[in-house]
Protein backbone atom coordinates (compact mmCIF):
# COMPACT_ATOMS: atom_id res chain seq x y z
CA UNK A 1 0.00 0.00 0.00
CA UNK A 2 2.62 2.36 1.04
CA UNK A 3 4.76 1.62 -2.40
CA UNK A 4 2.28 2.10 -4.19
CA UNK A 5 0.98 5.19 -2.82
CA UNK A 6 4.98 6.36 -3.32
CA UNK A 7 4.61 5.76 -6.83
CA UNK A 8 1.66 7.93 -7.00
CA UNK A 9 3.31 10.43 -5.16
CA UNK A 10 6.22 9.87 -7.66
CA UNK A 11 3.93 10.61 -10.64
CA UNK A 12 2.21 13.81 -9.48
CA UNK A 13 5.32 15.42 -8.84
CA UNK A 14 7.15 14.26 -12.18
CA UNK A 15 4.17 15.28 -13.88
CA UNK A 16 3.50 19.08 -12.35
CA UNK A 17 7.26 19.52 -12.59
CA UNK A 18 6.49 18.43 -16.27
CA UNK A 19 3.54 20.45 -17.80
CA UNK A 20 4.83 23.51 -15.73
CA UNK A 21 8.39 23.19 -18.02
CA UNK A 22 6.54 22.40 -21.22
CA UNK A 23 3.67 25.85 -20.16
CA UNK A 24 7.18 27.76 -19.89
CA UNK A 25 8.90 26.79 -23.11
CA UNK A 26 5.86 27.32 -25.05
CA UNK A 27 5.48 31.04 -23.04
CA UNK A 28 9.21 31.49 -24.13
CA UNK A 29 8.68 30.46 -27.66
CA UNK A 30 5.89 32.63 -28.29
CA UNK A 31 8.26 35.57 -26.50
CA UNK A 32 10.44 34.84 -29.01
CA UNK A 33 8.71 34.39 -31.88
CA UNK A 34 6.83 38.24 -31.12
CA UNK A 35 10.84 39.27 -30.42
CA UNK A 36 11.35 38.12 -33.83
CA UNK A 37 8.41 40.38 -35.44
CA UNK A 38 8.40 43.34 -32.87
CA UNK A 39 11.77 43.39 -31.70
CA UNK A 40 10.42 43.52 -27.83
CA UNK A 41 11.07 40.22 -25.72
CA UNK A 42 8.03 40.49 -23.42
CA UNK A 43 8.39 37.68 -20.74
CA UNK A 44 5.62 38.67 -18.33
CA UNK A 45 5.70 37.54 -14.52
CA UNK A 46 1.82 36.66 -14.89
CA UNK A 47 2.69 34.11 -17.61
CA UNK A 48 5.54 32.70 -14.80
CA UNK A 49 2.49 32.09 -12.52
CA UNK A 50 0.03 30.71 -14.86
CA UNK A 51 2.43 28.45 -16.09
CA UNK A 52 3.34 27.14 -12.76
CA UNK A 53 -0.62 26.97 -12.00
CA UNK A 54 -1.86 25.79 -14.73
CA UNK A 55 0.81 22.88 -14.55
CA UNK A 56 0.33 21.80 -11.28
CA UNK A 57 -3.45 21.24 -12.17
CA UNK A 58 -2.85 19.16 -15.41
CA UNK A 59 -0.27 17.27 -13.67
CA UNK A 60 -2.65 16.47 -10.76
CA UNK A 61 -5.51 15.79 -13.50
CA UNK A 62 -3.36 13.02 -15.13
CA UNK A 63 -2.40 11.80 -11.92
CA UNK A 64 -6.30 11.47 -10.80
CA UNK A 65 -6.86 9.44 -14.19
CA UNK A 66 -4.17 7.10 -13.62
CA UNK A 67 -5.58 6.17 -9.99
CA UNK A 68 -8.87 6.26 -11.48
CA UNK A 69 -7.90 3.67 -14.41
CA UNK A 70 -6.11 1.88 -11.86
CA UNK A 71 -8.94 1.65 -9.59
CA UNK A 72 -11.15 0.42 -13.08
CA UNK A 73 -9.07 -2.19 -14.35
CA UNK A 74 -8.45 -3.97 -10.25
CA UNK A 75 -12.52 -3.62 -10.16
CA UNK A 76 -12.93 -5.38 -13.62
CA UNK A 77 -10.42 -8.12 -12.55
CA UNK A 78 -11.89 -8.73 -9.24
CA UNK A 79 -14.99 -8.78 -11.20
CA UNK A 80 -14.07 -11.55 -13.93
CA UNK A 81 -12.61 -13.95 -11.17
CA UNK A 82 -15.72 -13.74 -9.05
CA UNK A 83 -18.27 -14.38 -11.64
CA UNK A 84 -18.95 -18.18 -12.12
CA UNK A 85 -18.92 -19.83 -15.89
CA UNK A 86 -21.82 -19.71 -17.78
CA UNK A 87 -22.12 -23.08 -19.19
Amino acid sequence: MIRSFCKYAALLMYSCVFFVIALLVIGLIISSIYYLKDGVFNFPRNQIERAIVFGVIAGSAITLAAILFKLIDMFKIKKVKDTPPLF
